[in-house]
Formats: structure tokens, C-alpha cells, sequence
């Protein structure tokens, strides 16, 4: 159950999962108690088992020994001791029952206060969401849009948070390694980074630790607009985009039942590298991306990447290389945010 509470990031999810627990621990123990008491009655000629289930099978005095000992914790039966040492072990049980049942009790109560309490946290955001809708009016559609999309990030500030205290654990060297695996398969999908990795490792490890963002985006996303400023280069590492380059139709032309955009889209899937311009050149986002799902991306801004590079003289050479092939390659090519690889 532990381990299950570690993979879980709603915390209704894992308070349900805790009292879910403690049953299955009351059960364990009553299955203890039950087979303990069976064990002393079977002992003595004249004890409870030879009294009321002398003629019964297995199954009857099972159900008996558990009805009877289920019964320590609040509720009696019609069993009970007929010798010292099944009196002594009784008495035994019902100071074991009153320990666990207030420990269990103690224990549920707080977790139903907390599921009530985000319960109602839930039911006061819903409230203000309404009432925003209610005052300005807001349409049905983009009302539900609204919804559904604060909710996404509200769980995915969750899981954030639940990693984000993970790693501030780790030690720095230790970090550094986990990034690195983490995110250097992303980056070296892309011919550059693969070269850093097969020549220059030490340049990427320090990449990835130091200049690499991740980056969370919910459906419906708009990453970045036509004309917008880049200073990053993104790379796709868990869901599907849409890029699209083009001008908007008109407000008319979208009643009409047109198309939103007059270009043509294209879906951006895993590993794709995106704005890689913006590393090599001062560079204007040429079309829109956006998010066709929940989506992970990984954000390598232009300043830190050229302050990392600057440390690596090596990784530096090759970094100019690559720049002057890429302008090359590129200056007569109409512009995108998703140019070829060299």
C-alpha cells in the first residue's frame, strides 16, 4: 500500500487508499485473534469449542472464532470463555481491541476530515467558478473549456509539487545524475545534442542539470503565437502538439464554418525539436503551437545555453560549426519554428 500511495498524486485517491489500509490491517489482526482463541479452545476437553461446535466443520468454527473475536470490539456473542485460560486470553483480547479501536477510530475520523475538507475546497472553487461565469456571462463552451482546464492544472501543480520535493532531496551530484538520464534521451533525438553526447558529455550533463526547464501544458494550450519573442528551444517529450503557420480567419469567415487558420497544420509528436532557430539566431516564433493533449515539454532557453557552451571550449567550436552550417542550410528556406535537422 505504501508503494501504491507513492504512485498516486490525487490526495483523495491516497486517503482513500489509507483507510483502505487500516481495514485490511483490523481484518489481519481479528484473523489472529480469531485463530488464537480457535487454538486455545481446541486445548481443553471442556473449552468453547467442544460446547458449541463439537458436530461443526471448519468452516462453522471459523466463522464462530471470527464472529468472536469481531465481537472484542464493541458487540458480544453468545461464545464465551469456560476456563481460565481461555478467560485469561479474553481478557487479553479486549485490551487489544480497545487499543486498536480507538487507534482505528483516531485514525479514520482524521482521514474523513480530510476528504471532507477537500471536499469542500472543491465545492468553494466550483462556487467561484460559477459566479465568475454567472457575471460575465461566459458561454457554455468556454465555460466547460475553463473548467475542465483548471482542473488539469490544479492536478498537474500536484504532481509537480510531489516531484519537486523528491528531487530537493537528492544531493546535487546525485540530482545532476538523474536529470541526466531523465532528459538526455530527449535531447539527443536531435543531431546537435547527440553529437554533445557522443563528444562532449560532460557539456550536456551540465545542459540538462542547469539550462533544461520542464515544461507542463494542458489541452488547449498555446505555447507561443505568430510574432511572439522566442528565447527557448522546446522539445517534446510526453503528448501531441499542433503547429500551424498562417493567419487567423476572420471572426465571419470561422461563423461561416471555415477553417480557423488558412495554413495547414502539423502534428508534433515525441522527441521533436522545436524553435531550434532561437539558439543560433535572434528569432520571431513564425506560426502558433498549440496543445492537441496533456502534454510534457522541455524548454532549453537560449541564455543559459549559450552561458553553458561558453564554459566548454571544445563544445564551443562545434556549437559555431553547427551554427554557421545551420544559417547556411536555412537563410533561403521558407522561415518555420520546425526546420530540418542538419
Amino acid at each position: 500500500f505504501k508503494s501504491l500511495e507513492e504512485r498516486v498524486y490525487s490526495n483523495f485517491a491516497v486517503l482513500i487508499i489509507g483507510i483502505i489500509r487500516f481495514v485490511m490491517c483490523l481484518l489481519l489482526t481479528t484473523h489472529f485473534v480469531a485463530c488464537s482463541w480457535y487454538a486455545v479452545g481446541v486445548t481443553s476437553a471442556n473449552g468453547w469449542v467442544a460446547r458449541w461446535t463439537e458436530d461443526a466443520g471448519i468452516p462453522l468454527r471459523y466463522l464462530m472464532a471470527m464472529h468472536w473475536a469481531l465481537a472484542q470490539f464493541s458487540s458480544s456473542t453468545e461464545v464465551h470463555p469456560c476456563n481460565l485460560p481461555e478467560r485469561a486470553f479474553a481478557v487479553m483480547a479486549v485490551l487489544l481491541a480497545l487499543i486498536l479501536a480507538s487507534t482505528f477510530v483516531g485514525s479514520i475520523t482524521n482521514m474523513m476530515l480530510e476528504i471532507l475538507t477537500l471536499q469542500t475546497e472543491h465545492t468553494r472553487y466550483q462556487r467561484a467558478l460559477r459566479n465568475f461565469f454567472k457575471c460575465y456571462k461566459i458561454s457554455s463552451p468556454l465555460a466547460m473549456r475553463m473548467r475542465t482546464y483548471i482542473q488539469a492544472v490544479r492536478d498537474g501543480e500536484t504532481r509537480d509539487e510531489y516531484q519537486k520535493k523528491m528531487l530537493q532531496l537528492l544531493p546535487c551530484h546525485m540530482l545532476a545524475d538523474v536529470l541526466e538520464e531523465a532528459r538526455t534521451p530527449i535531447l539527443s533525438s536531435h543531431s546537435f545534442f547527440l553529437m554533445l553526447r557522443t563528444h562532449h558529455p560532460q557539456t550536456l550533463r551540465t545542459l540538462c542539470h542547469d539550462s533544461v526547464v520542464q515544461v507542463p501544458v494542458q489541452l488547449g494550450d498555446v505555447i507561443f503565437s505568430r510574432g511572439d519573442a522566442c528565447n527557448r528551444m522546446l522539445f517534446v517529450d510526453r503528448g501531441i502538439l499542433e503547429y500551424r503557420i498562417g493567419e487567423r480567419r476572420t471572426l465571419r469567415e470561422q461563423t461561416l464554418g471555415q477553417l480557423y487558420w488558412r495554413g495547414p497544420c502539423t502534428v508534433v509528436g515525441k522527441r521533436t525539436a522545436i524553435s531550434e532557430a532561437s539558439l543560433w539566431l535572434v528569432w520571431d516564433n513564425v506560426g502558433e503551437l498549440s496543445a492537441a493533449s496533456d502534454s510534457d515539454l522541455l524548454a532549453l532557453y537560449t541564455g543559459e545555453f549559450a552561458r553553458v557552451i561558453m564554459l566548454y571550449e571544445k563544445a564551443l567550436v562545434h556549437a559555431c560549426q553547427y551554427a554557421q552550417k545551420f544559417f547556411t542550410l536555412h537563410s533561403e528556406h521558407n522561415l518555420s519554428d520546425l526546420l530540418e535537422e542538419i
